[in-house]
């Protein structure tokens, strides 16, 4: 009842559209603030190039930094529950990725003769296996 009353009111004064944008910039500034936006909004800048598929209706589907925001906020929620299923399963997958990106390093570091390239992807080899 009072939200049905509250927007049917008669217009803002411009007191109150001041009160209401400095309380709105107040609040982006505290979410830009929590480790959830800082790092969806990272996330999303390095997948501005990734092909996420199609929608149904033949669009480009984009990250959306809302939803990648809530799901991290839902998945530190759940490990400060306790649930580590997340974080294990994060792990889990970065290991497969060092792994493969030792192996490729490796590979890639005995197939070539000139000292300067074997030094370089050696190294980068050895710093993802350990």
């Amino acid at each position: 009842m009072i939200a049905h009353c509250i927007s049917h009111r008669a217009k803002k004064t411009k007191v109150e559209k001041e009160n209401r944008a400095e309380l709105l910039n107040e609040y982006v500034a505290l979410k830009m603030q929590e480790s959830s936006t800082v790092n969806a909004n990272l996330v999303e800048d390095l997948h501005q190039t990734t092909n996420f598929g199609k929608n149904e209706l033949s669009e480009d589907i984009k990250l959306d930094v809302k939803s990648a925001t809530e799901i991290m906020e839902t998945i530190s929620g759940n490990v400060k529950k306790g649930n580590l299923t997340n974080l294990e399963k994060m792990l889990t997958c970065q290991a497969y990725s060092l792994q493969t990106l030792f192996t490729t390093m490796a590979s890639k570091a005995s197939d070539t003769t000139n000292a300067d390239h074997i030094e370089l992807l050696s190294k980068v080899a050895l710093k993802a296996q350990n």
